[in-house]
């Protein structure tokens, strides 16, 4: 017999045509729920009739019902609601808040009975709660980025959460009996979760388009699906655990025993053109409610095959990439060595700079489910100046390749203990590894066979030892059949893709070998170029949104890099090693900084007058392509902050400060704590010093060697320092100035372990350890070595007395729902750093349109303490996205500076911004000291007022606080103002005063693309 297609079972047409943003079935399955702008629907199955409207004021994000169908949840801004669905009313008490937008909403039944809601916020954060029980709520520090999807096992026992980043750890999974998650790396990053109804995996799809699939037990990759043309919304597994469902573009089936497409649909109901479909599984039958065009809601049956089967025409391939990496000290011979065994030739190479990507065709190989097994060969720079970039991409090895030089006879692996620590992952396991001795023909080690083969089982290399030279073959082979040994040791992470993306691949890597081998085309090309590359040199035509997908799909496995310009075009790098490199050479141009600040003019690097060997031969505007991708990456990953200096800006890198005590530092201080952290600790240091100061509690004040300080107010500083630090292990104390309030205290620590939490390591807190006679504090160097070594008590130094020591806490990823002032000041600094992304577009978009910097006047309410702060940041913010800006602590604060002729500049500056309070209203129509100069200003802009359209367009209303009717002067009353009101808002409004007083229209493609940044939190 024919097997059955999918077939419409019901299209709701309904008024409304705006799109829903989630739907979800009721758990008896009789009846649906979609949430959007106009609240929340409720039909039923299978008339399609409205049962009931749950009507808001608000835009409804996310919609869930309870595991027993009694409430229908919503997620409201930062609130989770409640509507009884026997009354249609809303409860009178909130289910859940965030300190920033709700992104996503799960609820389960435990073993117990307990029905329990799980939802996330933009700020990182997850919460857990029962609904009908205990009020207390769980808060688990999640991410340093905004939670894109959360998903709940059937029984409850597990959760988990995601974050759309592509190049972090953006998965964790949660026991509920634990408070510690397992977290994982996705490539492409994490857009939709779904669990089987078995518990035991869990699906996960990408904004690329891809979808993952893992063991929940060990976070294993069991199997990675391409196919889908866009990104997955919405993830289900059919209730008898048999297929796999995935939306976006369309809709694609995969059978959960082979992996092969089962089904694919892409017909007018399929097909969604709103880029966030959403669709849900029925409960227990294998039907799909989702939604289509113009808000329709369409349900399939989607009569899946008992047996597997592929989808005609589209042929399901398996392969698998897998990851070696050859790492050694600076002149090993490492790339010599890569050349022979990718090429089986000898070529001398230079010092590596960066790394080096090659495929190694010779252990390519086929296994018994004909997935073909490919390798990737990277070569990175030994020298220690590039490590602070290879944390950024030294992950996900298969095996590794520790290299020594044999002729060294004084300390040959001293190099190697370096990387054994780097590769440690936070289990303290390695990856698997061969110790290779290279340039054999020049001489040997003063090490024995044995010698070296022991110092392999000490270290953890599980693959020993293998003497080779790479100019006369010896042991290549050997070393061949260890690294085949050793990647046999992994498993692989099995892709499953079509003919089509099989087809696009081939094509694109054919092209990027003629670039990097043979010289030939160009290493950046624009997508539409490739396209056409590939179209013309193979027979068929291809759909350009399918082979964009399959773009992104290499881009996740290394093979190229996809960035944009600031009109929106989208380039393929064909050789991301230049990236790479080019990473590597600002960051030794940053280390140059004659005052040891670490720091590059951000000017200057854009403007060309550094030079930079992976620049050379690009044209003017592939060369600012590359510099705007670099500086994301820099930024998204926190390894370095943009700082303004006046009028100019300043990218800081944190971890490369060697300046050292400031002179003028006299605060004493106090410490209160010490941490030692293991793990993945590379990036530690500098990412604390980028996150706290991006807060608005604090402001950093001074910065020099492994120390950075912070000031709340006049005297009060609080600061860290970095104590110790060997690879894989940093130690960190925090302190305060004398005096200072314990809420201080409490706050910057609060934030500290909050923001230590969200990243992959071990942390442990010592306190301080103060003598109980004479309040003498503890060494905190002894103290630690004590508690290490198993002792429970030390001696006080100064008198003596015996001090019982505590047991170190160990930060958990879990604390009580009390903290919302440090979840605020979090969500602050993430955003702010998605903020400085942002600006990378809109300042390429100014300088590519030959946008010259404006000079802005900012006009407020002079002499109001709080109006002045608020300012002050405002003019930071701008400076930062290259303003220069007239304002008057920084250009008429001098003693006997002529105040009038400071106002006077206000008729020559390009823009003026008026900032509007209702003290800003009374100053304009008093006539004291600060009303006076206020009321002077007036003057001044309402010659522009009075001008034509094109003078009044050169003045900004800005509104801060009360209505525009009394907070602005009677000139600026009716004229669009910008509202900053609502500080949750703040970034994206500083967007639209940017791109107003550069002039820019909101509709270019890197306006709304740096909108997506500040909007999703995510900058790269």
């Amino acid at each position: 017999m024919a097997e059955k297609e999918p077939q419409v079972l019901l299209v709701v047409q309904r008024e409304d045509r705006t799109h829903p943003s989630a739907i979800a079935w009721a758990p008896d399955g009789t009846t649906f729920a979609i949430s959007g702008h106009t609240g929340i629907e409720i039909y039923d199955f299978p008339t399609g009739d409205m049962r009931l409207r749950l009507a808001t004021e608000n835009f409804v994000g996310r919609v869930a019902f309870d595991p027993l169908g009694t409430l229908v949840c919503g997620a409201v801004g930062a609130s989770v609601y409640g509507w009884s669905l026997e009354s249609g009313r809303r409860l009178d008490f909130t289910l859940g808040q965030s300190a920033g937008q709700v992104t996503a909403i799960a609820t389960a039944e435990r073993p117990d009975g307990a029905r329990i809601l799980l939802h996330s916020g933009s700020d990182g954060n997850v919460f857990l709660r029962d609904l009908f029980g205990s009020r207390d709520v769980l808060r688990f520090a999640a991410f340093s980025e905004p939670v894109s999807a959360v998903a709940i096992a059937a029984d409850g026992e597990r959760w988990a959460a995601g974050n759309p980043r592509p190049d972090s750890q953006n998965l964790v999974v949660y026991r509920a009996t634990s408070d510690h998650g397992a977290y994982m790396s996705i490539p492409g990053g994490t857009q939709s979760i779904c669990f089987s109804p078995d518990g035991r995996t869990i699906a996960v799809g990408t904004p690329s388009g891809s979808v993952s699939v893992l063991d929940v037990t060990n976070g294993r990759t069991l199997i990675s699906l391409e196919g889908p043309v866009d990104g997955v919304t919405s993830l289900a597994f059919t209730p008898d655990g048999r297929h796999l469902v995935a939306r976006s573009r369309g809709i694609h089936v995969w059978s959960c025993s082979t992996w092969r497409l089962a089904t694919a649909l892409f017909d007018q109901h399929a097909r969604g053109l709103w880029r966030q479909p959403a669709a849900s599984m029925h409960p227990s039958r294998e039907i799909l409610v989702t939604t289509g065009l113009d808000g329709r809601l369409v349900v399939f049956d989607l009569n899946l095959p008992n047996r597997p089967v592929a989808v005609t025409g589209d042929l399901s391939i398996r392969y698998a990439t897998k990851k070696v990496a050859l790492v050694g000290d600076s002149g090993v011979g490492k790339s010599t060595l890569g050349s022979r065994l990718v090429y089986d030739e000898f070529i001398l190479h230079e010092s590596t700079h960066g790394q080096r990507f090659w495929i190694l065709d010779a252990l390519a190989a086929e296994d018994q489910d004909d997935t073909t097994v490919e390798v990737v060969l990277w070569d990175f720079a030994g020298q220690p100046e590039y490590r602070l970039v290879h944390s950024l991409f030294l992950d996900g090895l298969d095996c590794a390749l520790l290299l020594f030089d044999a002729s060294n006879q004084e300390d040959p692996l001293r190099g190697v203990e370096f990387w054994v620590r780097k590769l440690r992952r936070t289990d303290d396991s390695m990856p698997p590894a061969v110790l290779v001795g290279a340039r054999a023909d020049r001489g040997t080690p003063n090490l024995t066979y044995g010698e070296l083969q022991r110092f392999c089982t000490e270290h953890g290399i599980s693959h020993g030892y293998v003497s080779t030279s790479a100019k006369t073959r010896e042991g290549i082979e050997e070393l061949k059949r260890l690294t085949a040994s050793a990647l046999a040791a992994s498993e692989p992470r099995v892709t499953v893709t079509s003919q089509h993306f099989l087809e696009v691949k081939i094509a694109v890597l054919r092209i990027k070998e003629a670039v990097e081998r043979e010289g030939s085309g160009k290493p950046i090309l624009t997508v539409d170029e490739l396209i056409t590359l590939v179209n013309t040199d193979e027979a068929a035509t291809r759909d350009a949104a399918v082979f964009v997908s399959a773009l992104r799909a290499l881009r996740n496995h290394g093979y190229v890099e996809l960035v944009s310009d600031s009109r929106g075009r989208d380039f393929v790098v064909l050789l991301p090693d230049l990236l790479v490199g080019l990473a590597s050479s600002i960051v030794l141009e940053a280390r140059r900084n004659p005052r040891g600040l670490g720091a590059l003019r951000e000017a200057d690097l854009l403007e060309g007058r550094y030079s930079f060997p992976e620049l050379d031969g690009l044209s003017a505007d592939e060369r600012r392509l590359m510099l705007d991708a670099v500086i994301l990456l820099f930024l998204g990953r926190k390894a370095c902050l943009r700082e303004s200096l006046g009028a100019d800006a300043l990218l800081v890198f944190p971890a490369l400060i060697n300046q050292s005590r400031p002179e003028s530092r006299s605060v004493p201080v106090e410490e209160f704590a010490t941490y030692r952290v293991t793990g993945d600790v590379a990036n530690v240091f500098p990412a604390l010093v980028v996150l706290l100061g991006y807060t608005n509690a604090f402001r950093r004040s001074n910065q020099w060697r492994d120390h950075a300080e912070y000031e709340v107010g006049p005297g009060e500083i609080c600061g860290f320092r970095r104590s110790s630090h060997a690879d894989g292990l940093v130690e960190l104390v925090i302190y305060q100035s004398a005096g200072s309030p314990d809420s201080v205290r409490m706050l910057f620590q609060g934030l500290f372990e909050d923001f230590l939490r969200r990243r992959n390591v071990h942390v442990l807190r010592y306190p301080l350890a103060r003598c109980g006679q004479c309040s003498f504090a503890q060494e905190r160097s002894t103290v630690v070595r004590r508690v290490l070594e198993g002792r429970t008590f030390v001696i006080c130094e100064e008198c003596g007395s015996r001090i019982q020591l505590t047991t170190p806490v160990e930060l958990s990823g879990h604390t009580a729902d009390d903290a919302s002032m440090v979840d605020q000041e979090q969500l602050t600094a993430r955003i702010r750093i998605s903020y400085q992304a942002a600006l990378v577009k809109i300042k390429a978009l100014a300088r590519d349109n030959g946008l010259a910097a404006p000079t802005c006047f900012i006009s407020y309410a002079w002499g109001l303490a709080d109006d002045a702060r608020w300012v002050e940041q405002l003019a930071v913010d701008l400076s930062d996205a290259g303003v220069s800006v007239l304002l008057d602590v920084w250009d008429n604060s001098a003693a006997g500076a002529s105040i009038s002729r400071f106002i006077s500049e206000i008729a020559t500056a390009d823009r003026i911004i008026v900032i509007g309070t209702p003290g800003y209203r009374e100053k304009h129509e008093t006539r004291d000291e600060a009303g006076t100069m206020v009321a002077a200003e007036g003057d001044l802009i309402g010659v522009r007022m009075t001008g034509g359209e094109t003078s009044k367009k050169t003045v900004h209303p800005v509104l801060l606080r009360g209505l525009p009717s009394e907070s602005f002067p009677p000139l600026l009353q009716g004229r669009v103002h910008i509202d900053f009101r609502d500080p949750s808002r703040y970034f994206g409004k500083m967007l639209d005063l940017v791109t107003s007083v550069y002039g820019i229209s909101r509709r270019e493609p890197a306006v709304l693309a740096a909108r997506n940044i500040i909007e999703s939190g995510t900058p790269v």
